[in-house]
């Protein structure tokens, strides 16, 4: 007869089940064991721990022995937890008995374990049966227990406890002064986590400006001083952890490798501690890293920059210098769609379609495709096709492309289009349009249909400051209607009440006099009246102030247009004819127009006036 027979036998007499005192390492197994052989659900199933032993091995060459309060201490004061070679476990004497609901306590709830069961908390549901009386505190820790144990983890072991009974104490003032209206959290457990292993990393910070083009590899760094060149992060063993259950979790041991040693000029610091060792740029250059040699250069020569060198970014700020030494008038020195960003650039070739070029000072001796575009506070270009911004651009033929600057000076200007402050052009060709906001000098002006253009708008990055003036206006102008015409309702409603005021007032007057009572409703009146002059006053008042405003807004913009009356369109060569001279006028917009023709020949310049009816002219000279 096997030890569960009885429980199945009573359970098919449908008769309850005996209680039973067993000793088990595993109550979860007895549960399962016990539930299949009688028969019963596993929910119908309950015991209560009679006792718990703990036994420990101090080591791989020792046995498991019972742990007493000394052995305890030993192991908290040993940390022996940490030691992959301390083995703990428990043994429980549980009785079995049917489980039965109570009306007085019932702990609901569920159990929340980490990934690794190094931590482990009973979330307590406010549909829990909680009273309070002396014994709540044994009921809940011996429920909480009975939890753990049910999970193979460690119990009354308070080293592994963490806050439970401080979260225990808690809930028990909780529910001594009411009820509990929340889920409660309760630590049951607080293992060791393992710390992972630290692998050999080598950290190329230098390339941080790289490309997501896996097309494009990347060769040439810049980097700036004070900037981490590469940071080695150095090897380390990690630290087994335990879990709630007593177990090691094992960590991987760090493959034993030997650190990299990088030998450095003095342009580079070195600093180290015991986690790892950093390479930090002394001077601005670009990084030169060749076996276990670190290099930073200052001046750089390459033929080409292409997708064998990789673009070249980050390095305008760098106060570095580079030189792209191809010349080949059949190729590009700068290939199709690269990039290149530095402080100086000297590009003896050309430059090709899409490319892009970020510079301080930018020289480039060939030309720049039609496609390019670039952008560089001093640039100095043989024949420009692309797209420039420059603060100085300096261009010896300009043939078709688009130039964006504050000062702009070229020899000949075949076709395109210029928009600067200052414009000068030596030879001026066709087609062309030059827009300037202070002025255009042209020494020799031989073609036709071109656009001369003065217009304070477009240039000097003035557009967005007159249209968000523009709005400014727009908008306190709607404010002003609305405020006039609350003003104008205001005003109607004092008007047919003011007589009715005044006879209110009278009667007033009377019953003073004759020393008679006044109605509070009748004083009630005459102050709401009074109170509604006052405050159509302050609106009125507020109508100047913003009226004010509008005008200070006003002036914002005729002095914007103050400028345009300075500007000047020189050609020493004087203007032949069919060219289109044009001034725009910013408040309120209008295009002022002219069309030279046979007789301007001898004019060598041309100003916008103000005749004596305050109406704007072009007038040539």
């Amino acid at each position: 007869m096997g030890f569960f027979d009885g429980f199945k036998k009573e359970s098919k007499k449908e008769t309850e089940i005996s209680s039973h005192i067993i000793k088990t390492d595993n109550i979860a197994d007895i549960l399962n064991k016990i539930s299949k052989e009688t028969d019963t659900p596993i929910s119908s199933l309950d015991f209560d721990i009679e006792g718990v032993d703990t036994f420990v091995k101090l080591s791989k060459d020792t046995e498991f022995v019972l742990a007493d309060f000394q052995t305890f201490e030993l192991i908290k004061e040993k940390d022996l937890l940490k030691n992959a070679d301390f083995e703990i476990r428990q043994t429980y004497e549980i009785r079995l008995k049917k489980f039965r609901f109570s009306n007085s306590f019932e702990l609901l709830g569920k159990v929340v374990v980490n990934p690794d069961t190094t931590q482990a908390s009973y979330i307590v549901s406010p549909k829990s049966i909680l009273r309070y009386n002396n014994a709540l505190e044994f009921k809940i820790k011996d429920e909480l227990n009975k939890k753990k144990a049910k999970l193979n983890m460690l119990i009354e072991l308070d080293f592994l406890e963490g806050n439970l009974s401080h979260d225990v104490d808690k809930l028990i003032q909780i529910v001594k002064e009411g009820e509990l209206q929340e889920d409660f959290e309760i630590e049951l457990c607080r293992a060791i986590p393992p710390i992972k292993p630290i692998p050999l990393q080598i950290i190329e910070h230098y390339k941080k400006h790289k490309r997501t083009d896996d097309r494009v590899k990347e060769f040439i760094y810049p980097i700036k001083k004070g900037e981490l060149i590469l940071e080695i992060i150095k090897p380390k063993n990690g630290i087994i952890g335990r879990n709630c259950k007593g177990e090691v979790i094992e960590v991987e041991e760090v493959e034993n490798v030997k650190i990299p040693q990088y030998y450095c000029s003095e342009d580079v610091l070195v600093r180290e501690d015991d986690k790892h060792i950093e390479y930090i740029a002394n001077s601005a250059g670009f990084v030169y890293i060749r076996q276990n040699e670190i290099e930073i250069k200052h001046e750089i020569e390459v033929n080409q920059i292409s997708l064998k060198t990789g673009n070249v970014k980050g390095a305008e700020e760098s106060e570095v210098k580079l030189e792209v030494k191809d010349s080949d008038a059949l190729k590009e020195a700068i290939h199709d769609g690269m990039v290149v960003e530095t402080t100086e650039l000297i590009v003896k070739g050309n430059v090709g379609n899409g490319a892009k070029i970020k510079a301080k000072y930018l020289e480039i001796e060939g030309q720049t495709h039609k496609g390019s575009k670039i952008l560089a506070k001093e640039a100095h270009i043989n024949a420009h096709k692309g797209h420039l911004k420059a603060n100085i651009a300096k261009i010896n033929r300009l043939e078709g492309g688009l130039v964006e600057g504050n000062s702009v000076s070229i020899k000949q200007a075949i076709s395109g289009k210029v928009i600067a402050k200052d414009i000068h052009v030596d030879l001026l060709g066709s087609h062309i349009t030059l827009m300037a906001s202070v002025m255009i000098d042209i020494s020799s002006l031989k073609g036709h249909e071109n656009k001369l253009i003065i217009d304070e708008v477009a240039t000097d990055n003035k557009e967005d400051y007159i249209k968000e003036v523009k709005k400014e206006a727009h908008e306190m102008d709607i404010e002003i209607r609305h405020l006039q015409e609350k003003i104008d309702k205001h005003k109607t409603s004092l008007k047919n009440n003011k007589k009715n005021v005044q006879a209110i007032d009278k009667k007033i007057k009377e019953l003073k006099a004759k020393k008679l009572p006044i109605d509070k409703e009748l004083i009630d009146k005459i102050k709401k009246y009074k109170e509604y002059v006052k405050k159509t006053r302050m609106l009125e008042e507020d109508l100047k102030t913003l009226k004010l405003k509008r005008e200070l807004l006003e002036d914002k913009l005729n002095k914007v247009q103050e400028g345009i009356t300075k500007a000047i369109i020189i050609a020493r060569s004087g203007f032949p004819e069919f060219n289109r001279i044009e001034f725009h006028l910013t408040n309120p917009p209008k295009k002022i127009t002219y069309d030279t023709k046979r007789t301007d020949l001898y004019k060598t310049r041309f100003m916008l006036r103000q005749d004596d009816d305050g109406n704007y002219k072009i007038v040539g000279e």
